[in-house]
């Protein structure tokens, strides 16, 4: 009995030739008849790997047996069970459920059952049952000291999560279970992996979720876990169907083939559905993908197909809806189904209503989901994972985009413009139990290790980033987002109260108009093409890091010449449209993504304008009351930075009692303490946008790199930060209008106002600017007014993000 249950713990820990091993010499030492029947369930158990048929043959042969005991008839069910949740849900349950009512007496067995009808549930989603099953099997599994087995199972749970919503609990039960798992041995660590890229494709990461699942693909197959290699590549297909949807084809065929091969019809079907969805979204006039689809829809009736069924009807009925052919329309989804199938639905409701010209429809449903992924989001704190959820929306925002601009109403626009943006910074402050008077170790071993001049790419550092940024999404500290916008009215009133204008931009994948409301109204306002507007752009973020530069005069003069000519075409493209509707010196900017490389203060028609580019006008009517007053004042000047030291004595000046450090002192602790301690804090460093990983642009610190994960853990912040660095107020686009940089993670984390500038800066020039910026500060101008006093300059173009006023 020894070697067989040392046979089954090396099979369900994925170490497949040990369990052959040991099953092989358990047979040869027993004439025992239900221990070798045990031996071959077992066996079954592996053979399901290449052969499901076949696995299935032999228990049921074994259930032919005569004089078996009734407790191997009930392990036999067991194993059925947890074989056909590969081809046979319903069936699965019967064998599962059967097994479940009997081992009541063997708690380890009955773990198992209720582990594999946990996974049952989760493909029939059912994330409530299925989180039921897991959490019994690990308290089965802790109570008697198997933790692996716990940890497989809360790991698992952690899927139920995500299916529910959950994505922070999610995130926290993977990245607690994790590690045990990946120790028991490759096969279970590549299962594990498995898991954990449907997990980053719901997180709205496809490109990580790629990269693991081909790692997948190929571990799977040096195993021989033909089945898991299979689900692999579904995943992949499904990954890829935006993107590649000529690959995802193939990947799901290839899929569909190897399920067929094991007897997993249902998986087979499910793929095939998959390949024609993709081929049908595509756009392309195939005909044999329509008749496939219209055949196959009748033969997804199984309750394990559901999803499979409602994606490929979907798919069906925008095909022909586009050809402008009716097509009944396909049931809505129950409240109960996963978040990301709801959205998916809701971006081809949208995209029906609005080729239908049922605008009305189109805009409910928009502004359903997106209050639906707005409190998705809000569920957790981390602005890299809040920016990359918007995946699930941004196509919906496009779709209501082009219906509001079509449409023409003012409050249909700037309603859009507001839900277009937003996701990333909450409109109310973080608040949580966490600390951040201690450095998180993974922050601190990255720093680390960059400090002993590794690379930006080497293994190392790329594991470190990964665990930050793991700890980060699965932390519970929440800072919620704002899912009730302002309405015009509201913001008329509060822009007349600070004499300003609000010009906010609104895009769709083609076009962009702009809502102006001032003290003239609101009024809605055609810009022209995404295309010119990207042409205008063209070569400008070029011309001003090298207008920064120590050039010789020639030269120079020909840069600027550049640079003047860029953003004269440039402001004729975006501002010229509306400027005569702007009749205050103040100006709020709320900017899609395609215009966050702009520097408004260098515009002709704006540089005698106070200008704030703000993340939305609920954001800055969130922060833009009465400020309180600058009371204590933190300036930090980097290594290598020539002027820098200079920069901050002179800008101190203007605050008496102001806290300086430099030299030694110019450490991520120091700037942890002023950031939690001062109302405006000034950090002059060298600094680095990240377009790769936004939330690890950084300022090069005594220590090491100051990055916005470091700010993402900040509870306690100042009111105004000035990041008197090269390209911090840069940010990188995400999913539609999101974007995320160095600046959204301090606005992110409560602070009301950020001073940075979006391209390199001259030192010299830039210390002059900022002490006149500063003389302005303590004088009590807003941010933005006191950007205007000091006067525009080309080499250090700052700008205020959030509330400048």
């Amino acid at each position: 009995m020894d070697l067989y249950e040392r046979a089954v713990e090396h099979a369900r820990a994925g170490r497949n030739r040990a369990a052959r091993r040991d099953l092989d010499a358990a047979a040869r030492r027993t004439t025992d008849r239900d221990l070798l029947a045990r031996a071959k369930i077992t066996g079954a158990f592996l053979q399901a790997n290449t052969d499901v048929p076949a696995a299935i043959r032999t228990l049921d042969e074994l259930l032919a047996e005569p004089g078996l005991s009734f407790e191997t008839l009930v392990l036999i069910h067991a194993q059925r069970g947890g074989i056909l949740i590969e081809t046979d849900g319903e069936r699965a349950l019967v064998n599962l459920n059967f097994a479940a009512e009997h081992l009541s007496h063997d708690p380890l067995r009955l773990m198992a059952v209720l582990f594999n009808r946990g996974s049952v549930w989760l493909l029939r989603d059912d994330p409530r049952r299925a989180s039921t099953d897991f959490d019994r099997a690990a308290e089965l599994a802790t109570t008697h000291g198997l933790e692996w087995h716990a940890a497989n199972a809360r790991f698992n749970q952690g899927m139920a999560s995500m299916a529910a919503g959950d994505l922070v609990h999610a995130l926290r039960l993977m990245e607690d279970s994790r590690p045990l798992i990946e120790r028991q041995s490759p096969v279970l660590a590549a299962s594990a992996e498995l898991l954990r890229a449907e997990l980053l494709l719901s997180a709205g990461l496809p490109d990580e979720g790629t990269e693991v699942l081909r790692t997948c693909v190929t571990s799977f197959a040096r195993h021989r876990m033909r089945t898991d290699q299979a689900e692999a590549e579904y995943l992949l297909a499904r990954t890829l169907a935006d993107t590649d949807p000529r690959e995802a084809v193939r990947l799901a065929r290839r899929a569909a083939a190897r399920f067929r091969r094991l007897g997993g019809k249902n998986y087979a079907d499910r793929a095939d559905a998959l390949a024609l969805a993709t081929s049908l979204n595509s756009r392309r006039k195939d005909t044999a993908s329509v008749r496939g689809a219209e055949e196959l829809l009748d033969r997804l009736e199984s309750d394990d197909l559901t999803s499979a069924r409602d994606q490929l009807r979907l798919a069906l009925e925008l095909h022909h809806v586009r050809a402008g052919r009716p097509w009944p329309r396909t049931p809505d989804l129950p409240d109960s189904a996963p978040l990301v199938s709801r959205l998916a639905e809701a971006e081809v409701r949208v995209e029906i209503a609005k080729l239908t010209g049922n605008t009305d429809e189109a805009l409910d449903r928009a502004r359903a989901s997106v209050e639906l992924l707005r409190a998705w989001q809000g569920t957790t704190d981390s602005p890299e994972l809040r920016s990359s959820l918007a995946m699930h929306g941004y196509r919906i925002i496009e779709h209501a985009a082009s219906v509001a601009m079509s449409g023409g109403d003012v409050s249909d626009v700037f309603e859009w413009s507001e839900r277009s943006r937003g996701f990333v910074v909450g409109n109310v402050e973080v608040g949580g139990t966490e600390s951040d008077e201690v450095e998180p170790a993974e922050l601190e071993a990255l720093r680390g290790v960059l400090a002993g001049s590794a690379g930006h790419d080497t293994p190392e550092v790329v594991q470190l980033r990964d665990r930050v940024r793991r700890r980060q999404w699965a932390r519970e500290r929440i800072s919620r987002v704002g899912i009730d916008i302002v309405d015009i009215e509201h913001t008329q009133r509060a822009l007349e109260e600070r004499d300003a204008t609000l010009v906010a931009y609104l895009s769709d994948p083609t076009e962009v108009s702009a809502v102006v409301i001032g003290g003239s109204g609101a009024h809605v306002v055609p810009i022209g093409s995404r295309s010119a507007i990207r042409a205008a752009l063209a070569g400008l973020q070029a011309d001003l890091d090298m207008t920064s530069a120590e050039l010789r005069p020639g030269l120079s003069d020909a840069v600027r010449r550049s640079l003047r000519a860029r953003l004269s075409a440039l402001s004729k493209r975006i501002w010229s449209p509306l400027e005569s509707y702007v009749g205050t010196r103040r100006v709020a900017v709320s900017a899609p993504a395609a215009l966050a490389a702009v520097p408004w203060n260098l515009l002709a028609p704006l540089q005698d304008r106070s200008i704030s580019v703000v993340t939305s006008a609920t954001h800055w009517m969130h922060h833009a009351g009465a400020m309180d007053p600058i009371r204590k004042v933190g300036f930090i000047a980097g290594p290598n930075v020539p002027r820098a030291d200079t920069e901050i004595e002179h800008a101190a000046k203007q605050w008496p009692g102001a806290t300086v450090l430099e030299g030694p002192e110019a450490t991520t602790a120091n700037v942890r303490t002023l950031a939690r301690e001062t109302d405006l804090l000034h950090v002059a460093a060298h600094g680095r946008h990240t377009p790769g990983n936004p939330m690890f642009s950084g300022l090069e610190l005594l220590d090491g790199p100051w990055f916005g994960h470091d700010v993402a853990e900040l509870t306690m912040v100042p009111s105004v930060v000035v990041l008197s660095a090269c390209e911090l107020g840069r940010s990188t686009a995400r999913w539609g209008e999101e974007t995320i940089g160095m600046a959204r993670a301090w606005l992110h984390s409560g602070v009301r106002c950020v001073i940075a500038a979006p391209c390199t800066v001259n030192d010299a020039a830039t210390s002059d600017y900022l002490a006149a910026v500063h003389s302005g500060l303590a004088s009590g101008l807003a941010p933005s007014d006191a950007l205007l006093a000091a006067g525009p300059d080309e080499r250090a173009p700052f700008l205020a993000f959030g509330a400048g006023f």
